[in-house]
């Protein structure tokens, strides 16, 4: 059913595999800092990573936009 849809398999496994740790150490996390949400940006590693992950969805987002709007035009120009 997510093949169907368009969901690359490498994605699913991932997620199926690597959920619920990252779940726990969430928890893990918070427990530790008192509820605290910023511990999750505190030292420079983690704003890096925070930024690369903001990054690399920007740039799916950009990548399927521009490829829409290449086959938009291509369909008016049919």
């Amino acid at each position: 059913l997510l093949l169907r849809n368009g969901y690359p398999l490498a994605g699913v496994v991932l997620g199926l595999v690597l959920g619920q740790p990252a779940e726990d150490y969430l928890i893990q996390s918070l427990e530790m800092s008192g509820g605290e949400w910023s511990i999750l940006f505190a030292s420079p590693l983690a704003k890096t990573l925070w930024g690369m992950i903001v990054l690399s969805l920007g740039a799916s987002q950009l990548l399927a936009w521009r490829e829409r709007s290449l086959a938009a035009r291509r369909s008016m120009i049919r």
